[in-house]
Formats: structure tokens, sequence, C-alpha cells
């Protein structure tokens, strides 16, 4: 005799689970969700290729030719014009 009454109230339970379970749902996209803002970082990066050519070019040239004795300047040295280099 009690399933009887259980089978009665099966529907009744099932549609209260039902509505507990969509209000559930319901009472959840309601709440904002809190988010932390992320603030981003950008280092600029530059890359390229090219050659890097002198503003006057100079031809150097001997009357006559030899063997190179001795050097008088060094690298970075700056020579004027009638110097023995």
């Amino acid at each position: 005799m009690w399933h009887m009454k259980i089978r009665k109230m099966l529907p009744g339970l099932g549609m209260v689970v039902i509505l507990l379970g969509l209000a559930a749902c319901q009472s959840g996209q309601s709440e904002a969700t809190p988010t932390a803002e992320v603030e981003a970082t950008f280092v600029p990066i530059v890359s390229a290729t090219g050659k890097v050519l002198p503003q006057q070019w100079a031809m150097m040239s001997m009357p006559t030719s030899g063997i190179v004795e001795e050097i008088n300047v060094h690298e970075g040295d700056i020579a004027k014009q009638g110097d023995v280099i």
C-alpha cells in the first residue's frame, strides 16, 4: 500500500527537483563574476638589416709597387694630408 502512495507523489517530487534546479541556475546568472584587470606590458623591438656606407670615399694607390716595412699610424688615428702613414 505504501508503494501506491509513493507512485502518486513521484510526479510532484520530480517537479519540485526540476524547479529547484532551475532556480539554482537562474540565481547564478544574476550575479556578476568579478574579473581581474590585466595590464599589458608591451616592449617595442625594432629589427632591421642594412649597410653602413661612408659619406666620402678615398682611393689610395702608390706610384710604385713594393713591400710595406713600417706603419706609422694605428687604427683609429686621424691622418691629414701630407702625414707619413
